[in-house]
């Protein structure tokens, strides 16, 4: 399992988070899929990216209700 470097997390998880504005794009489950796309690519380099992930995700399916 590789690890991540703390300036490659630091650079993803933001990432993870901004995804979540392509739901403004007018496609309705984008600001879900970007997050996700993240984790697919990046889920054993770091926990915490896959923690930022989870918590992007939860934002956006929060905002959706």
């Amino acid at each position: 399992m590789e690890h991540a470097t703390d300036r490659d997390t630091r650079m993803w998880a933001p990432f993870c988070h901004l995804a979540g504005l392509l739901s403004l794009t007018g496609i309705s489950f984008a600001g879900l899929l970007g997050p996700l796309v993240i984790w697919l690519v990046k889920k054993k380099q770091s926990s915490f990216i896959d923690d930022q992930r989870r918590e992007a995700v939860n934002f956006q399916i929060s905002m959706g209700i």
